[in-house]
């Protein structure tokens, strides 16, 4: 603005002050708004995750499932969580294999498959790798 414009767009010092004012309030919601879509946008992803963990999803599949770009939902993902998308739901299964374990009288094999892993020999690897122990005495100290 020069000053010239700004005498003819405003009466006063005050009038001037207060639009300064309610500019600077305006951007602070459109901020406050964006923040919002994404946490908007991260609960959708998370749910998601957790709807679908059982199937083979991948990045590209959450992606095109939120209407996102992929590479958008991995720097999303990894700002909200610290961890990428493939290593939440390795320990989502984990948890959830765990639980079966703990609960259910389903063989190692059928607990893998539940949890998304067609391999029965993959899922072990990776349950001792995250867990620390097999599958199998992992059951047998929580079930005596």
């Amino acid at each position: 603005y020069s000053l010239r414009q700004l005498v003819s767009d405003y009466t006063n010092i005050r009038q001037m002050l207060k639009c300064l004012y309610q500019d600077i309030e305006a951007a602070g919601e459109q901020r406050k708004n964006t923040a919002e879509y994404t946490n908007v946008a991260f609960m959708e992803l998370m749910e998601f995750i957790e709807d679908n963990y059982k199937e083979d999803i991948s990045l590209s599949k959450v992606a095109e499932h939120c209407h996102m770009n992929s590479n958008y939902v991995s720097q999303l993902f990894k700002k909200e969580t610290g961890m990428t998308i493939t290593n939440y739901l390795i320990q989502v299964r984990m948890e959830e294999a765990q639980r079966l374990l703990r609960e259910t009288n389903l063989t190692i094999n059928e607990v893998g498959y539940k949890v998304g892993y067609l391999d029965a020999r993959y899922f072990s690897k990776l349950f001792i790798r995250v867990v620390g122990v097999k599958p199998v005495d992992y059951r047998k100290f929580y079930n005596g």
